[in-house]
């Protein structure tokens, strides 16, 4: 059996930023949203077969969320 590396990212926050930073995960990743209200909870799950693939794509996602919020 091969090694499977996993990291989970949750996030809250506003309801409108939880969904803008929803549709910007990339493919693949296991994505739940749960919007309450105003607010909302992000968990992201993922997974990869190294650390450097699994920190590759945790930095990835970090940068995607961090353009977003500075478009703002």
């Amino acid at each position: 059996m091969a090694e499977v590396h996993q990291t989970t990212i949750e996030w809250n926050g506003p309801a409108a930023n939880g969904q803008m930073y929803a549709d910007l995960v990339p493919e693949g990743i296991e994505t739940k949203l749960v919007v309450e209200g105003e607010l909302a909870s992000l968990n992201l799950t993922i997974t990869a077969d190294s650390m450097d693939k699994l920190r590759a794509i945790v930095d990835e996602v970090l940068a995607l969320f961090s353009d977003a919020e500075d478009g703002q």
